[in-house]
């Protein structure tokens, strides 16, 4: 029985000097000052928005001029069963923006405009989109629907095919600032329009708050010394070495090839198909081609073809005074020369 109580005391007496032990290494840590927190280092001063400048605004010059091309995409959806019928029909307009002289803010609104257009065809927005997204997948669940019901009834004969575009039109675009208005057209049985726009900063390319843009980018009031002078030639008919080319437009890779010559001081070179209306016989702009802010000295090359009865393409741009000159162009036909008529007094008719 004592060598049990002498076990047991034993026992005790180890637990004892382990935890006094553990007491004294604890006392130890605290004797230990903790590193010192580091302090935070002093923020950036903000960077605020500057005041708007009293000073005259300037344009880019000739060597930096901007131009805008469009990229299209016509894509056909067809029916699910055997793919004999279209059923909805996606032609999209996508600016491509150059600014000469500033690749970095050419790539970031051509990025920015990447964005639009994935956000156009899948729905999500990407952080760019604002709502404005079409999401293309369900508008053609919608019509693989829609030609479902229509076959199981019997009525394929009165199959719609869903119609979706996507237009644009710059705006503006000088040394401060482009904006380019977009229009989202659907029509599953009436017709809808989404429109809206977006502004860039010229230097940078980043996207302007439409606030922002509002209130520090007032658009710029700029002159002409002459009025606009643009000549249109075949390409093989020119030995013009004194206009520097900007861009190759190519709307038919058959077509003729064309240099169109911007001679003096113009502004706002605005490039578009030209739309027949037979309603009052007259000529109105349709999907815009291609823009230049400044292209005065240089020329673009146009491979197309405007051999047809009724003219194809138009063009407009702003003069030192007075209205905007819209003009349509033509082949004349008996020496088969491009012609530039005014579009107000060009009938198709009589």
């Amino acid at each position: 029985m004592k060598k049990y109580y002498r076990l047991v005391y034993i026992i005790i007496s180890m637990f004892l000097v382990v935890s006094l032990c553990g007491c004294t290494e604890l006392d130890k840590l605290k004797e230990v000052e903790a590193p010192p927190v580091p302090t935070p280092t002093e923020k950036p001063e903000a960077v605020g928005i500057p005041e708007p400048t009293n000073e005259p605004l300037q344009y880019y010059t000739d060597s930096a001029a901007i131009h805008i091309r469009c990229n299209t995409q016509k894509q056909e959806y067809v029916d699910p069963r055997d793919g004999s019928k279209i059923i909805m029909t996606v032609y999209v307009c996508s600016p491509f923006v150059t600014i000469e002289g500033n690749d970095e803010a050419s790539e970031n609104i051509n990025s920015f405009i990447s964005a639009l257009d994935e956000s156009f065809y899948t729905g999500d927005d990407y952080g760019a989109g604002k709502g404005h997204a079409a999401d293309i997948n369900y508008y053609n669940s919608i019509a693989e629907d829609n030609f479902t019901y229509l076959a199981q009834t019997g009525r394929e004969d009165e199959l719609v095919p869903v119609s979706i575009e996507r237009l644009y039109t710059v705006t503006r675009a000088d040394s401060h600032a482009i904006r380019i208005d977009f229009s989202n057209i659907f029509n599953a049985g009436e017709e809808q329009t989404d429109s809206y726009y977006y502004c860039f900063d010229t230097e940078t390319g980043d996207s302007l708050s439409v606030e922002l843009y509002n209130e520090f980018y007032e658009p710029e009031d700029y002159s002409y010394e002459s009025n606009p002078a643009i000549s249109i030639k075949k390409l093989a008919d020119t030995d013009d070495n004194t206009h520097s080319i900007l861009d190759l437009l190519t709307l038919d890779e058959e077509g003729e090839n064309y240099i169109i010559c911007f001679d003096d001081d113009i502004r706002d070179f605005r490039l578009c198909y030209a739309v027949y209306n037979p309603e009052d016989d007259s000529f109105s702009p349709g999907t815009e081609l291609w823009f230049c802010s400044c292209p005065a000295g240089n020329a673009l090359q146009l491979r197309a073809d405007i051999s047809g009865e009724i003219p194809r393409l138009m063009f407009s741009c702003s003069p030192a005074e007075g209205e905007t000159i819209i003009n349509v162009i033509m082949l004349e036909t008996v020496t088969g020369n491009v012609m530039l008529q005014n579009a107000a007094n060009l009938h198709a008719v009589g």
